[in-house]
């Protein structure tokens, strides 16, 4: 009973809102006074409006308010707040990171403490962690094509959809031209991994010229379906 200072998370109206209350009602009163920072615009219910810079009125409907004890959301919220106070040239994207780990978790997409955290992704995909081992939803392999990459698509002269450019490399790779590429990487040992995904086609080149074609075809049907998302 009484009022009393809280820190929690708010969902609603397609947004998520991070809320410090100086006087929330134990009663439960959805009305509260306090900083109001939007993180995200993701897959929420209900309706929730940030009055001004000192109030923030919620309505949720069937909503529940998360508290920031909730399992994962307090330690994130606490990496969020430090990013937010933060004069480092690096705070802006690191909070950002910490604003879509708190989405994710509040949307069900992010899982923390699960083999498989990341919502429809295989436990070998390498996820990008954020401190404390947290999944930010990103993928070490995935983001935007790279710039070796753009200059071999230029070298191949593949262009068009810009959605499609990596899956056209990877599917280069497995071609007859692309393969013996791959080969010849092995055998000068002029190559750079720096994820595991990145082997992944050199490993598919080696077990065909070693004549393991059913090893070779495993691969590439576990892999396949990443083609256009991950730098294989």
């Amino acid at each position: 009973s009484g009022m009393r200072p809280w820190t929690f998370l708010v969902r609603g109206n397609g947004n998520v809102a991070w809320v410090q209350s100086s006087a929330f009602g134990a009663s439960g009163r959805r009305n509260w006074t306090g900083k109001c920072r939007w993180v995200s615009a993701r897959n929420c219910g209900g309706s929730v409006r940030c009055v001004s810079s000192s109030k923030v009125r919620a309505q949720t409907g069937m909503n529940e308010d998360i508290p920031a004890g909730s399992i994962g959301l307090s330690y994130t919220i606490h990496q969020l707040r430090k990013a937010w106070d933060s004069s480092s040239p690096s705070a802006g994207d690191r909070a950002l990171k910490w604003e879509e780990a708190i989405a994710g978790i509040l949307s069900g997409s992010l899982t923390p403490g699960s083999r498989t955290p990341v919502k429809d992704t295989p436990p070998w995909v390498t996820l990008e962690v954020l401190q404390g081992g947290f999944a930010s939803g990103h993928f070490s392999a995935g983001g935007p094509v790279r710039a070796h990459e753009s200059e071999r698509l230029s070298r191949l002269g593949y262009s068009g959809d810009p959605q499609t450019e990596r899956l056209k490399l990877n599917l280069y790779f497995l071609s007859e031209d692309g393969r013996k590429e791959l080969v010849e990487m092995l055998k000068s040992g002029l190559y750079r991994v720096d994820v595991p995904e990145e082997g992944a086609l050199l490993v598919h080149a080696w077990l065909v010229e070693h004549g393991q074609t059913g090893r070779a075809l495993e691969l590439i049907e576990l892999i396949l379906p990443w083609f256009d998302k991950l730098r294989f």
